[in-house]
């Protein structure tokens, strides 16, 4: 195994043990090859409380971090300046399953030793999923092309020849991401056949629980799609859905 996971989690224990946790064991993870970043020692005895017998709350490390934003700025430096890490995957604390297709992946640490020797071989620095696990989405193939690398997995090699990418906004920090780094690297990698099955704008704890509720993060996203529009003009678009704004990539951007 290759490469550390990353865990951020926000209020929510029994999801984070009832899901991500309950998948990685699934896959036999070691358990010193798991991080879980938590806000302050509240929330890291709200963890440890509950959780007493698992033995994935080994290595909780406190971030001091207000939301979402300050939290993946955490992560970055975190990284960025431990330099015994070179490869991290960055995953959700609810992923219920990841999916080959239409069948669930049978080997994840497989999967993501593959990512990162692709990821080095190619010379890029970061690979994701299919966001949607509908196969009317999934396609069987990897691009480089500038596509949305959803922060539920995400799998990095470290660069340290480059500064820190920060993000300065919170909803929206994936694609404001994906557009840094292929700015920076040239492309992004995504399998767009392995699907990511979890529950997105989940209000108990997580990125609605830091914001307020789900009303609140759809105030943020009217403000932080016109932040990504006026610094992306040609990388990005907005859509309204019924659940509120989106931000779409531009798939056929290039880079001059």
């Amino acid at each position: 195994m290759n490469f550390v996971i990353a865990i951020p989690t926000y209020n929510r224990p029994l999801i984070l043990m009832n899901k991500t946790i309950k998948l990685l064991r699934k896959h036999n993870i070691p358990v010193e090859k798991v991080l879980i970043f938590v806000k302050d020692k509240d929330q890291r005895s709200l963890i440890e409380n509950l959780t007493l017998k698992n033995e994935y709350i080994k290595n909780i490390i406190e971030t001091g971090a207000e939301g979402i934003k300050d939290t993946r700025n955490f992560l970055q430096e975190y990284f960025y300046n431990n330099e015994e890490y070179e490869n991290v995957l960055y995953l959700d604390d609810d992923i219920k399953e990841l999916h080959d297709y239409d069948k669930p992946v049978e080997n994840l640490i497989e999967l993501t030793n593959n990512i990162f020797d692709e990821l080095k071989e190619e010379n890029l620095y970061i690979c994701g999923l299919s966001p949607y696990h509908n196969k009317f989405f999934l396609k069987h193939k990897t691009t480089k092309t500038l596509k949305y690398i959803c922060g539920a997995y995400r799998a990095e090699r470290i660069r340290r020849d480059k500064p820190i990418i920060y993000t300065p906004i919170g909803h929206f920090e994936d694609q404001l991401f994906s557009c840094e780094y292929f700015l920076r690297d040239g492309g992004v990698m995504r399998k767009n056949w392995i699907a990511i099955e979890t529950k997105y704008f989940e209000t108990q704890g997580g990125i609605c629980g830091q914001m307020g509720g789900k009303k609140e993060r759809m105030q943020e996203a009217l403000v932080n799609k016109d932040f990504m529009i006026e610094k992306y003009p040609n990388m990005c678009r907005a859509v309204e859905k019924k659940y509120g704004w989106d931000v779409r990539l531009k798939h056929n951007f290039k880079l001059p």
